[in-house]
């Protein structure tokens, strides 16, 4: 009796302790009770590790994955999410605060192919446990806070796709341990503290495409590091910069290792804000 107790423990643990991997066959609107069937109950969402999900899902799915016994436990404890096996969302969007907080998530994969064209506000927001990240093609927009970072944050890689046309307002924000950045051409906007805090000692520099239409107050601010901004050649193409501190401590004066910082030749830069201190930042980060 005792050795069937051991190894009944011993199961237990193995199964539990280093948590599950679970794969979910789902329609929309199911996603919860399909997980909690897979597990065996509410109390055992505390015990998957690597969730794969495939099938439809709505926005009210993403909701249940986060309400209820045992989610905040989920949020605590889900190390990967494998949505590749997705083959309709809703609106085609991860929606808002979709796995806001999961702070233990290292690895998360998308469907590609289009299925989802848009990861929503704060969709990933202090998802800090993350190390590298994958955007698929067909992906056109990153909202706000889509994947904001903060201290201790270990993104060290980011891949965008050649789709990708709008990076919303903080939406990599405090991404401080990214080594590098790659902006993919094609990509028009660029908002706000979308970059704000590139300080890894590694990132040796940053080109801005020539498809960029607009470039946010402190979009780039405290990339602390760079050696080197440059603009990709426009051919003659305008861009509207907004002028408020969008590179600051990025700036000639700065003693942050810049060296260089070049504007194409024959392109008309504009302004968006208008009065003192439009350049504030901007080229001192002393300002």
């Amino acid at each position: 009796m005792k050795k069937l107790f051991l190894l009944i423990c011993i199961l237990f643990l193995a199964l539990f302790g280093q948590g599950q991997e679970v794969t979910v066959n789902t329609t929309a609107g199911n996603l919860r009770a399909s997980i909690v069937t897979a597990v065996g109950g509410e109390d055992n969402l505390i015990t998957i590790r690597d969730l794969k999900i495939n099938g439809t899902l709505n926005a009210q799915d993403f909701a249940n994955l986060r309400s209820g016994s045992g989610s905040a436990r989920v949020q605590q404890t889900l190390v990967s999410l494998d949505l590749r096996g997705g083959t309709a969302v809703e609106n085609k969007e991860i929606p808002m605060q979709a796995f806001y907080q999961f702070t233990a998530l290292e690895r998360v994969t998308f469907p590609s192919g289009g299925v989802i064209t848009t990861i929503g506000e704060s969709s990933f927001t202090d998802c800090l446990g993350l190390t590298a990240l994958t955007l698929p093609e067909g992906i056109t927009t990153v909202m706000a806070n889509g994947f904001r970072q903060g201290i201790g944050s270990k993104l060290t890689t980011l891949k965008l796709p050649s789709t990708l046309k709008t990076i919303g307002n903080g939406a990599f924000y405090q991404a401080v341990a990214l080594e590098q950045l790659t902006l993919p051409e094609g990509l028009a906007y660029i908002d706000d503290h979308a970059f704000y805090s590139l300080n890894n000692v590694k990132m040796t520099g940053i080109t801005i495409p020539a498809s960029v239409e607009y470039i946010g107050a402190q979009a780039f601010a405290l990339a602390t590091y760079n050696e080197k901004i440059t603009f990709a050649p426009r051919n003659g193409k305008p861009i509207e910069i907004s002028g408020d501190r969008t590179f600051r401590s990025s700036g000639i004066l700065s003693d942050n290792g810049l060296t260089t910082f070049e504007f194409p030749d024959n392109t008309t830069i504009s302004f968006r804000e208008k009065g003192d201190g439009i350049l504030s930042g901007f080229f001192s980060a002393a300002d």
